[in-house]
């Protein structure tokens, strides 16, 4: 899919993230392989500050619960890998279990060129659709690559009630490849190393990261320390 190439700054950055994502047990990840915590390939000794160069939670980010939450988790991500599966849908649970105290954002941190276009497609469908069906389509993407499905993500974007027409067009555009561009040069500066990665904003100021995939107890535990 030439066309969806990614601009040069992706390219450049992804020198450096290939590396790091190597030396934390990213590289021989794929649809067949099992869900795992990344945490064990963390050293949680190196004290990491970079988190506090986040770009601030803005109308262009795409918000899962309330956006008035004391705590909000921003996770970059690349929705065809397995720990931001994983990850996905310990964050959902996170949400409905703390009721309007945290809330979920999600950047696009593309692993390779070739997830891209899903990236793209999510955009498409949620500046069609609205911005629940931006979730929608997490949800179904996720559900489809753990079961092994063949996923076209137009006839999901279809299926999530999308104009053929109007979602081609957007599609076979490259509008949001700025954004997607943008999302992940933040991830880089914010000390992104494999995906996911999140980092803990609360009342506006990134205040700490979670870097992998832990189970919900930690991520809890990390919460719960900013809601006192």
């Amino acid at each position: 899919m030439d066309k969806y190439s990614i601009p040069v700054s992706i390219i450049i950055a992804g020198v450096f993230v290939a590396g790091a994502v190597i030396l934390s047990n990213f590289h021989n990840f794929g649809k067949g392989d099992s869900l795992a915590n990344v945490s064990d390939a963390v050293d949680v000794e190196e004290e990491n500050t970079m988190y506090l160069n986040a770009l601030p939670i803005s109308d262009s980010d795409h918000i899962f619960g309330d956006k008035n939450a004391k705590i909000k988790i921003v996770t970059y991500a690349d929705m065809e890998c397995p720990y931001c599966i994983s990850f996905e849908g310990t964050m959902r649970t996170v949400v409905a279990e703390y009721g309007g105290q945290v809330a979920w954002v999600y950047r696009h941190f593309p692993l390779d060129e070739s997830t891209v276009p899903v990236a793209i497609a999510s955009e498409c469908l949620a500046d069609l659709e609205g911005e629940e069906k931006f979730w929608s389509f997490m949800e179904k993407f996720s559900s489809d690559m753990i079961e092994g499905e063949d996923i076209d993500v137009k006839d999901m974007a279809v299926s999530l009630g999308a104009n053929s027409g109007e979602f081609s067009d957007c599609y076979d555009s490259e509008r949001f490849l700025e954004k997607i561009d943008g999302n992940y040069n933040d991830g880089m500066v914010s000390g992104l190393q494999g995906t996911p990665y999140s980092v803990i904003f609360a009342d506006g100021t990134p205040v700490d990261v979670i870097d992998g995939a832990y189970p919900i107890e930690d991520v809890k535990a990390a919460i719960d320390q900013y809601l006192k």
